[in-house]
């Protein structure tokens, strides 16, 4: 899958994965979200820091 904007992890609980300087935290606002360029490194990262029933959804809904 592509997508030329990348793809944003939204968490069960309606956060968004905001990566930064190495480092994964949360946010609730959707624009502040980390944008990953390839979707497989979005569900990777996803996998590792968030807990069952995160999406990954185009960045284009940003």
């Amino acid at each position: 899958m592509s997508d030329a904007k990348g793809w944003i992890v939204k968490t069960f609980d309606g956060q968004y994965l905001c990566p930064r300087d190495g480092d994964v935290s949360t946010t609730s606002v959707m624009t502040e979200a980390g944008v990953f360029k390839h979707y497989g490194e979005a569900y990777e990262t996803a996998g590792e820091h968030c807990d069952p029933g995160f999406v990954v959804v185009p960045a284009h809904s940003i």
